[in-house]
């Protein structure tokens, strides 16, 4: 399944105090599917990149489930 970009807000959270204090510094990403407002957040995966991947796996999921 393929998701227009333009149809996908893309919010990064700031790291946590705890993180911030380990040097991490690897923000959870949350993608918002503008036309369903169905949310997905990827979190704990290394990189915001990661996270981000992770985000849209489970945001293709979600919407795919909400087709049937």
């Amino acid at each position: 399944m393929e998701l227009d970009e333009s149809e996908i807000q893309v919010d990064y959270f700031l790291p946590d105090r705890e993180s911030i204090l380990e040097d991490i510094l690897v923000a959870p990403v949350r993608l918002t599917h503008l036309p369903t407002g169905i949310k997905a957040v990827g979190e704990g995966q290394g990189s915001q990149v990661k996270n981000k991947e992770l985000a849209m796996d489970l945001l293709k999921e979600l919407i795919s489930k909400e087709d049937r």
